[in-house]
């Protein structure tokens, strides 16, 4: 039987704030590359966004 250890982060006032901020961030970003994905159809001019491309272009958007 394996041993399985773990424990629970309590992060003080300050550091929640900023993890806060950046799981916010995190979570726009996400939503702005899912919404380009999931609205790309067939009739439009451009290709569908690939990863590599998406992630490029989007590490000049306001929430990278």
């Amino acid at each position: 039987m394996l041993r399985a250890s773990y424990f629970v982060y309590k992060p003080n006032n300050e550091t929640n704030i900023i993890l806060s901020q950046l799981g916010y961030a995190a979570r726009k970003l996400w939503n702005v590359g899912n919404y380009e994905k999931r609205n790309w159809t067939k009739d439009s001019d451009k290709p569908f966004p690939n990863w590599y491309e998406q992630k490029k272009r989007l590490k000049d958007h306001f929430w990278y």
